[in-house]
């Protein structure tokens, strides 16, 4: 498990019913984005204050 720096920004990925912590922008980012495809919309909040927003993508099936 990874120690917080204290000089590094904290960042959290929130959607309806999860949030996750990670210490660096590009993990964050992969979290959010794997969650996105998963059709759940996404905050990435960095110490407090939103940065990045991301809405759901859905995939249809043919076979539905």
């Amino acid at each position: 498990m990874q120690t917080p720096n204290l000089h590094s920004s904290t960042y959290s990925i929130e959607t309806k019913d999860n949030k996750v912590v990670k210490f660096n922008l590009n993990d964050a980012l992969n979290v959010a984005a794997d969650m996105q495809q998963c059709g759940k919309d996404v905050e990435v909040w960095k110490d407090g204050f939103l940065e990045h927003k991301l809405n759901g993508i859905q995939q249809y099936s043919l076979f539905k």
